[in-house]
């Protein structure tokens, strides 16, 4: 049997997850990532930042890529905009999000944090970054791992 790629969440739950993502970046020439991390983070934000390069994020036309970095190990997560929509939303934004996760993780309630926070982000991807005709996807919608 193949070995799972990210036991934190199950086949099912990926497939909500990566619906969310598709979903969000529809209306949007904004990339979201999820990243699970298998490691215990000790620097999650210098793990996160070099995740985020690994994967190409900032490297998007706009810099709006989003990478949602969670280290399951470690009980924590890491919420990574590229420059061009950080200037526009801020840390207040990230901040609420990552609170809005927080506590979707202490409620249980995983899969619907994703997907709710992958809401959000979308929307405001949209707002500042609205699709194009010309719109591809630069960056695969899948999770990855490191």
């Amino acid at each position: 049997l193949p070995m799972k790629r990210t036991p934190f969440l199950s086949d099912k739950d990926e497939s909500r997850v990566l619906a969310a993502i598709r979903d969000a970046e529809a209306s949007t020439t904004g990339e979201i990532r999820l990243c699970i991390s298998a490691s215990n983070a000790t620097d999650l934000q210098a793990q996160a930042r070099r995740t985020f390069e690994r994967l190409g994020m900032h490297q998007t036309r706009d810099r709006n890529g989003v990478l949602i970095f969670i280290a399951p190990e470690s009980r924590a997560l890491f919420l990574l905009g590229d420059s061009g929509i950080h200037e526009r939303c801020g840390d207040p934004f990230w901040a609420s999000i990552v609170e809005r996760l927080t506590k979707a993780f202490a409620d249980g309630t995983v899969v619907a944090g994703f997907e709710a926070a992958i809401r959000e982000i979308g929307a405001a991807l949209a707002r500042h970054y609205p699709r194009t005709e010309s719109d591809t996807n630069e960056l695969p919608d899948s999770i990855a791992s490191d």
